[in-house]
C-alpha cells in the first residue's frame, strides 16, 4: 500500500514570502513529500473571522503548481467552548471550512473544545467544570460540528487530541483518547473523525497514566489523519514557552524530528499498518530547515 507523507509548511503574509513558499514546496517535493498542511493563521488568511480572499488566491496560485494533497488546520485559538466570544469562534471555523473548500482540501484538522482557553490560564486558573456544565459544552460542540459536517460533506473534520499542562490539566476532554472517541461517536457524522497527534498522545499517556498503545488501538478505526512528531513525554508548565530552553531537559511538546524522542513509532505503525490517510510530519518552526525536513521524511518513510 502506498503511504502518503506530508508536512506542515511555514507561513507568510507577503508576496515576497510566497516566493520562499514556492522554493520550500519545490524542495519537499524533490525529497518525496506528497502532501502539505496549512494553518490559516500562519498566512493571515482570516482577519476577524473574514477570509483574506486576495491573499488566499495568491497562495493558491503557488500551491496549484504542484500536486500535493492538502489539509488545513484551524487557527490555534479557535475554541467552541468559548462562551464570551462564541460567534467569532464559530465564524472562524466556518471560514476555515471555506478555505478548505477553495483549496480543494478534504481534511480540516480541528482542535476540540477547551474548558478554558490556554492563554487564559494565568487569568482564570485551573478549570473547575462540573459534569452538567461539561455535558452542556459537549452538546454545544456536537450541534455546531454536526451542522457543519452536513453542510460540508466533501470535507472531513478531524478532531485532534490535546496535550496536557502541569497545574492546568485537564483543561480539555480531548486530553483523553476515550473521551475524544466518545465525542466523535456522539456527533455521529461520517465526516467527523480523529486526527491523532503522536506527540500529544505521548505527553497525555505519561501525564494521565494511560496505556499509549492501547489508546492508539482504540482510536485507529476513527482516525483519518495523523500528525507525526516526537518528544520525551515530559509535561511542562504553561509558562515554559522557549523550545530551545526546554530541549536540553526534554520538556513539553517539542515537535522534534520523529525518532529523536521516545515515542514508540515502530509499535504504533504496526497498529496503523492499514492506515490510508496522510502521515503529516509536524515539526516546530525552528526545525523547518533542509536537513531536519529530510531526516524526518527518511525516518518515517523507512518505518512505513
Amino acid at each position: 500500500m502506498y503511504k502518503k507523507i506530508g508536512i506542515k509548511i511555514p507561513g507568510t503574509n507577503s508576496k515576497k514570502g510566497l516566493k520562499k513558499t514556492y522554493k520550500f514546496l519545490e524542495y519537499i517535493e524533490k525529497i518525496g513529500y506528497r502532501a502539505i498542511e496549512i494553518r490559516p493563521d500562519d498566512f493571515d488568511l482570516i482577519e476577524y473571522g473574514n477570509i483574506n480572499e486576495k491573499f488566499l488566491k495568491e497562495l493558491s496560485k503557488i500551491i496549484e503548481v504542484f500536486e500535493f494533497d492538502i489539509s488545513v488546520h484551524v487557527p490555534i485559538r479557535l475554541n467552541l467552548f468559548n462562551d464570551e466570544q462564541s460567534e467569532i469562534h464559530k465564524k472562524v471555523l466556518y471560514s476555515s471550512l471555506e478555505i478548505c473548500k477553495f483549496l480543494g482540501s478534504k481534511i480540516l484538522v480541528y482542535h476540540p473544545g477547551r474548558y478554558i482557553d490556554n492563554v487564559e490560564f494565568p487569568r482564570l486558573g485551573k478549570p473547575n467544570i462540573d459534569n452538567s456544565k461539561k455535558k452542556e459544552l459537549l452538546e454545544i460542540e456536537k450541534d455546531i460540528l454536526s451542522s457543519l459536517a452536513r453542510n460540508y460533506k466533501e470535507i472531513t473534520i478531524a478532531m485532534e487530541n490535546h496535550r496536557p499542562y502541569l497545574d492546568f490539566s485537564p483543561y480539555s476532554y480531548a486530553e483523553f483518547i476515550d473521551e475524544l472517541i466518545s465525542q466523535v461517536k456522539r456527533i455521529n457524522e461520517k465526516n467527523v473523525k480523529i486526527a491523532l497527534d503522536t506527540g500529544h498522545l505521548n505527553l497525555s499517556a505519561n501525564y494521565h497514566n494511560f496505556d499509549l498503545l492501547k489508546s492508539a488501538k482504540e482510536a485507529e478505526k476513527y482516525t483519518v489523519h495523523l500528525h507525526i512528531q516526537d518528544n520525551h513525554g515530559i509535561t511542562n508548565f504553561y509558562t515554559e514557552k522557549d523550545k530551545a530552553e526546554m530541549l536540553p531537559f526534554g520538556r513539553g511538546d517539542e515537535h522534534i524530528v520523529p525518532g529523536r524522542g521516545n515515542f514508540p513509532f515502530k509499535e504504533f505503525f504496526e497498529i496503523f499498518k492499514n492506515f490510508e490517510g496522510i502521515y503529516t510530519i509536524e515539526l516546530s518552526s525552528r526545525y523547518l530547515i533542509k536537513e531536519k525536513i529530510k531526516e524526518a521524511y527518511d525516518y518515517l518513510n523507512d518505518l512505513i
